[in-house]
């Protein structure tokens, strides 16, 4: 049976997933979890042999010093485990970036600006963003909530008419045909799940073109579906998937360790 170590913090609402029965028949799931000591991981390491390590979501959690720290000793005593997404270093951890993901896929995304002034985050006409985020945080419609003194912590985005957004996965560059449809955050509301749909063959057409530049195993695209076309707005690589399990009774954790095991015995 393989071994697979996941990296990740108390609060991550998709841990569940890991260790349903099915998951349990074809692997044994082993856990560190970001507050625990560096020692208690490289211990971990050494004294087992893993078939998989999976880096999640820490950007609320860890400093960049703190996770180039813990990925330096993953890196160093992994033995022949692999890494998900076959991370390299940090920098392959903090594509998560919305500056650096629109570098390669500004043609697929809403029009996008480092914030340079307080007064644009009060423009209507844009929505601002703070460049490392995600689980639906660190999205302003003012100035209010923002840091003056670190204005290069945002992105400024284009406000589209959205008619309809999407939370789309995939697995090992194949795409779940079924998406998550999710209400947009708004000043008075929070990001919401509120169904679920089979994507239409044109926006199939339009994922395939951004993936053609994918090297992740598991990522959630999210989409907004507008008069003008879908536009990426932007990709995660350490979503989460227990809603999608919820509206699909598709457990992506399941789907990945598949795809993991035909990708490493092909």
């Amino acid at each position: 049976m393989k071994k697979m170590l996941l990296i990740t913090g108390i609060n991550d609402l998709s841990l569940p997933l890991y260790l349903t029965q099915s998951m349990q028949q074809r692997v044994t799931m082993d856990f560190y979890f970001f507050h625990e000591d560096l020692l208690d991981l490289k211990n971990k390491l050494l004294v087992n042999d893993y078939d998989y390590i999976y880096f999640g979501y820490h950007f609320r959690t860890l400093n960049k010093k703190a996770a180039t720290d813990l990925f330096d000793i993953v890196s160093k005593t992994k033995r022949n485990a692999y890494i998900i997404d076959n991370l390299k270093t940090i920098d392959d951890i903090y594509f998560e970036d919305k500056w650096i993901q629109y570098q390669h896929f500004s043609e697929f995304m809403p029009q996008t600006q480092l914030l340079n002034s307080m007064s644009d985050a009060d423009n209507n006409d844009y929505i601002t963003k703070e460049r490392i985020s995600g689980r639906a945080e660190g999205i302003f419609f003012n100035s209010s909530e923002l840091d003056s003194t670190q204005l290069n912590k945002y992105i400024i985005q284009d406000k589209m008419s959205i008619q309809k957004e999407y939370r789309v996965y995939v697995v090992c560059n194949k795409i779940m045909p079924e998406a998550t449809v999710k209400s947009s955050k708004t000043l008075t509301s929070n990001v919401k799940i509120i169904g679920s749909e089979i994507l239409s063959l044109d926006i199939l057409k339009f994922i395939e073109k951004v993936l053609e530049q994918n090297t992740f195993d598991f990522i959630g695209l999210d989409l907004a579906i507008t008069k003008s076309g879908p536009f990426l707005i932007e990709i995660n690589r350490t979503c989460l998937f227990n809603g999608y399990f919820t509206q699909t009774n598709i457990n992506l954790a399941k789907v990945l360790l598949d795809n993991l095991h035909l990708k490493n015995n092909m």
